[in-house]
């Protein structure tokens, strides 16, 4: 795992399980939300961002990791795997 490389950062991360659509109850420096919105429709994705707001404290961060597939040619040529990101 990444954090392993770096015991000060992992010391300082946790993982936790929430219903995005709920109010965030827990107030850090930053959120992650990988993988997450391009699964739903614009509406649903400003309720996620929104649910943020009640524990976002002035300096935190949200951090939208998402991913961009190619055009199917470059699919074709078997490229997207040499492209993508982990």
């Amino acid at each position: 795992m990444l954090l392993s490389a770096e015991p000060g950062v992992a010391s300082r991360i946790s993982f936790q399980c929430h219903n995005f659509f709920e109010p965030q109850p827990v107030s850090a420096d930053g959120y992650i939300l990988r993988h997450i919105l391009h699964d739903w429709n614009d509406e649903d994705s400003v309720s996620i961002l929104k649910a943020l707001l009640p524990s976002i404290k002035p300096g935190a961060r949200v951090f939208i990791s998402e991913g961009i597939l190619p055009d199917p040619p470059a699919q074709r040529l078997n490229t997207l795997t040499e492209k993508m990101i982990l």
